[in-house]
């Protein structure tokens, strides 16, 4: 059996194969995204909006309900002056709001471009999930969470040693997950170490070691150090400028809405703007969930600090380094 890789630089590199394996499931995400949203809004518009849908594609709609009454006549019409539109499953629906009120109306709708930005936020997600629970030689996001416990294992390496010592990688796991509350607080001291971030650590590898159902159940607890000491801190600056261009974006179509330049029969445009911003705030609401508080005054002494560093504790582990590697 091939040894499992514990250089935080073999686990930087992503594979092909890891990256296509994400990709498929990226793909899969959007197929069933889009599947059930169409039967969703179809269902919706039909049993709480008292309407009724038309998504068979090749069939011809008038623009307006009351022209849907002479649909044959206006066929007849060429192309130029006639007042219908071909019905598409997937670009152009045909939906009656309200039917028998007096407030019937007919909206155009493009489903592919309404629902795009909400489909592919759900399959990054989907496709997340199903990369983190499979094997790290398949799993794009579970080798991201195996780099993540490795560079904080080497870490608390600087931290004792100075270096990155693999050998000890097996045994500061196991003190780790085997600690309770007062010993991280030890470790915290001695290893310098945050407590948070020793216990993100212990959950990721109690996560790591479990079996595929505790994996399923606790999945918040691999994704939580890749996001908190890696994803977080490299894009949330980012995100934040994409909720800022998404907010002007939309304030852009409402503006274009409220002075008619897009028809209320034409809603499309708007749904596509109200995605955007939504999709946006979800993803900046998940990094400011799982990034590392606010930094806050160390509670600890200097000299609290200082003990770990001095020259009996030193020796110690310089005679454990000499012991492991003569074994």
């Amino acid at each position: 059996m091939k040894k499992e890789s514990t250089n935080y630089f073999d686990l930087a590199r992503t594979s092909l194969l890891q990256k296509l394996t994400f990709l498929i499931f990226l793909f899969i995400g959007v197929f069933l995204a889009f599947t059930i949203s169409f039967n969703l809004i179809q269902f919706f518009v039909e049993q709480n909006l008292n309407g009724r849908v038309y998504n068979k594609t090749g069939e011809y709609r008038a623009l307006s309900i009351d022209d849907d009454k002479s649909i044959e006549k206006l066929k007849t019409i060429p192309n130029g002056m006639r007042k219908i539109r071909e019905v598409s499953y997937f670009y152009s629906w045909a939906i009656d709001l309200y039917l028998d009120t007096p407030a019937e109306s007919r909206i155009w709708f493009q489903p592919i471009f309404s629902l795009s930005i909400i489909s592919i936020l759900l399959s990054l997600f989907f496709a997340t999930i199903v990369t983190t629970l499979l094997p790290i030689k398949y799993g794009y996001i579970r080798q991201k969470i195996e780099r993540e416990i490795i560079n904080s294992i080497d870490k608390i390496h600087w931290a004792i040693f100075g270096a990155h010592i693999e050998i000890e990688d097996k045994e500061i796991s196991e003190k780790i997950l085997r600690a309770d509350l007062r010993e991280i607080y030890g470790y915290s001291t001695e290893w310098g170490v945050k407590v948070d971030d020793l216990q993100v650590l212990r959950n990721a590898l109690n996560w790591k070691y479990s079996n595929i159902f505790y994996k399923m159940m606790h999945i918040i607890s691999g994704l939580k150090i890749y996001m908190r000491n890696h994803f977080t801190e490299k894009y949330s600056n980012t995100i934040l400028g994409f909720v800022y261009i998404g907010a002007a974006f939309l304030i852009i179509i409402i503006g274009l809405r409220g002075l008619k330049f897009i028809p209320a029969s034409e809603p499309s445009l708007v749904f596509f703007a109200l995605g955007l911003e939504f999709s946006i705030l979800i993803t900046y609401a998940s990094t400011l969930m799982f990034s590392k508080p606010e930094e806050q005054e160390d509670t600890l002494s200097q000299d609290a600090k200082n003990v770990s560093y001095k020259y009996d504790k030193k020796m110690e582990n310089l005679i454990r380094i000499f012991l492991t590697w003569k074994k």
